[in-house]
């Protein structure tokens, strides 16, 4: 199996661990199923600045600090 092969499967079957992808200007391009579960990432979130994912931002003040 190619290293990037074994990339995709750990993103697409990880759900227990939030795994996001910026792009160079740092907006949201994609995100696995735990990303969506504990963070409430939806395709609106598409293109969004990755500074959302910052502990102070309003998604992560939905979450305990041990979820982060």
């Amino acid at each position: 199996m190619k290293l990037s092969s074994l990339c995709e499967a750990v993103f697409d079957s990880e759900t227990d661990y939030a795994i996001i992808v910026l792009d160079a200007d740092g907006r949201l391009v994609k995100w696995n199923a735990g990303a969506a579960r504990l963070l409430l990432l939806s395709e609106a979130h598409a293109g969004a600045p990755g500074s959302l994912m910052d502990p102070g931002s309003a998604v992560a003040a939905r979450l305990s600090s041990e979820e982060i």
